[in-house]
């Protein structure tokens, strides 16, 4: 991995970037910003670059050659140098792994292996939502080990403000007893979750979400899927690189069909309360809470597509449905498609809410009815 396969943030690489060039970096830093955009993989690359025993340096570039054996073993998460700290199953033991079973240990594993293959997917072990005081304790133990070790150290704290009460304020008293010789990295998406006085300590880097194009253009050269289903994702991406990958778990083709017949069988003459509630039921059997919100932006951007093509404008994201999208906009030409999206919206609010979500896709699609051919309902 280098800098420039990092999709994105280029700010912050030339902020990272400036600070090693001028010899001026902080002892811990709070990368913020949403799930999926890159923090993690950017502390890695961070701390590679620091530890490059041949880095290139210009004067407003500071690249790791990514050939030297310290290269080597950052991109497998192998260095000494490099700890990463996530949250883990709860242990008994005096160490943050000593009791796991042997089926967790494989797990860990498994999920170290899949970070090295992708730096931006996340570590998630089965029943471990809590980064505790152990794990805390784990990495002081390593850090007091190895003082004098070449090059620098690096702390990465994965979903930083998974910390419990007792891993924060032990954590807070490495912070405030800094070590020229080692760097500390939160990543978080919540940074309010995370203690003042912790944040006080750290310089705060804000990673924005990703462009579509740059998403979009990275599913392109990195798996092997149409153009129009990297678009779709991108489009369903909201600025995150890992929510669009979400999207190849889905079967779109078959999703899209079924929230775009409920959207038909509510525009219907006769028996639409019957046809929308039969719809309904079977989406509701078929798809989770999630699912049934990912449903909802499938539509949201199948109504979009419908005002660009009376725009004029034929760059849509469901571009393998056109004709079907060309009719839909035909239909509906004197109406603003885009007012029924703020329904949508509000539809989706309800249900992360736990408002029944029946009720709410029910209400909804008589909505859209009332909206589009203004009867009442």
């Amino acid at each position: 991995m280098s800098w420039n396969k990092i999709v994105g943030n280029d700010r912050v690489k030339r902020i990272l970037q400036q600070q090693m060039i001028d010899s001026k970096l902080a002892n811990s830093y709070l990368f913020t910003g949403i799930n999926g955009i890159g923090k993690e993989a950017m502390a890695i690359e961070f701390a590679k670059t620091l530890n490059c025993e041949y880095p290139i340096i210009s004067s407003d570039s500071y690249i790791a050659c990514d050939s030297c054996k310290s290269c080597h073993l950052f991109d497998n998460l192998l260095h000494q140098n490099l700890e990463l700290v996530y949250a883990l199953p709860a242990s008994s033991g005096d160490t943050a792994t000593d009791k796991l079973s042997e089926a967790q240990i494989d797990e860990i594993k498994q999920q170290l292996e899949k970070k090295v293959s992708d730096p931006f997917s996340k570590i998630k072990v089965k029943g471990a939502n809590i980064i505790r005081l152990n794990s805390i304790r784990d990495v002081k133990r390593k850090l007091a080990l190895t003082q004098g070790t070449k090059g620098k150290r690096v702390v990465i704290v994965s979903d930083a403000e998974r910390m419990n009460t007792e891993a924060a304020n032990a954590f807070l008293k490495t912070l405030e007893e800094p070590n020229d010789n080692i760097i500390i990295i939160l990543c978080t998406s919540k940074p309010d979750q995370i203690l003042a006085t912790i944040k006080s300590r750290c310089q705060i880097i804000k990673f924005a979400p990703l462009n579509k194009s740059d998403i979009e253009a990275k599913i392109l050269i990195e798996h092997n899927v149409s153009a129009d289903t990297a678009k779709i994702a991108s489009e369903l991406s909201m600025g995150s690189y890992t929510k669009a990958l979400e999207y190849f778990d889905h079967n779109f083709v078959e999703m899209r069909r079924m929230i775009v017949d409920t959207l038909r069988n509510s525009l219907k003459k006769k028996h639409f309360r019957k046809d929308i509630s039969d719809s309904l039921n079977e989406i509701i059997k078929k798809y989770d809470k999630e699912e049934i919100i990912f449903l909802l932006q499938l539509l949201s951007i199948w109504i979009r597509d419908a005002e660009l093509i009376k725009a004029g404008l034929l760059n849509i994201a469901n571009p393998d449905d056109i004709e079907t999208i060309k009719s839909f906009a035909k239909s509906y030409k004197d109406k603003n498609l885009l007012n029924i999206n703020e329904y949508i919206e509000t539809t989706i609010y309800l249900i992360n809410r736990n408002v029944l979500v029946g009720a709410s896709l029910y209400s909804l699609f008589l909505n859209i009815r009332h909206y589009l051919i203004q009867v009442k309902v």
